[in-house]
């Protein structure tokens, strides 16, 4: 694969030439959002809940399993009825900004929220398990089909979401670009750059500009 700025389509799909350090960043960053969403159980009183062993696939071992059985227990429960009420808006800001309120209105944003958030948590928690895994079998080099790519478009402004949210970015961040190299805010804020470069090629790629 030669090496070209961010996601470009071929007739192989749409590819990437990841940095290693890059790509390790990147599923690290996962992961720490995905333990971040998995912290708010998508239906109440299950934050406890595991995995069956038999239901663990053989050789997966990965501290992310009870997770996965959370999310599985937690959405199953929710969609059947059987959980509680599904956690109100975050005092989180990172969290508030993932899962925002949809509505100004407070009845109709509770409402909203209550039909869409336990499946919202699912597929964010599914997409950033995605995006961690294909990084750690594929870098460098990323292949990915028109379906993955959607994944991992919106598996990248999660994180995104989540780092501006963490180090004060808004839509002004002219600031940043001036920040002292000793403050901790920079690693953080050059991976904020990289991702948003990241997607916006990757959009590009998917609507074959």
């Amino acid at each position: 694969m030669r090496r070209r700025e961010g996601f470009h389509r071929t007739r192989h799909g749409i590819e990437c030439w990841l940095d290693p350090d890059l790509a390790a960043a990147i599923r690290r960053s996962a992961r720490e959002v995905q333990e971040l969403i998995a912290s708010e159980p998508a239906v109440e009183g299950l934050a406890a809940v595991g995995p069956d062993e038999e239901s663990v696939p053989e050789g997966q071992s990965s501290s992310f399993t009870d997770l996965q059985g959370m999310l599985a227990a937690g959405t199953l429960a929710g969609l059947a009825g059987l959980g509680g009420e599904v956690p109100p808006l975050s005092d989180d800001p990172a969290l508030a900004r993932l899962f925002p309120a949809a509505y100004e209105d407070a009845e109709e944003a509770e409402e909203y929220r209550r039909f869409t958030y336990t499946e919202l948590h699912g597929l964010k928690l599914a997409g950033l398990e995605q995006l961690a895994t294909q990084l750690t079998t594929m870098a460098p080099e990323i292949a990915l089909d028109d379906k993955a790519a959607e994944v991992w478009l919106a598996a990248f402004n999660d994180i995104r979401l989540v780092i501006g949210s963490r180090i004060g970015i808004t839509e002004d961040a002219e600031d940043f670009e001036s920040l002292d190299p000793s403050d901790m805010r920079v690693l953080a804020y050059g991976l904020y750059v990289l991702l948003t470069s990241l997607q916006d090629s990757l959009v590009e790629a998917l609507a074959g500009w």
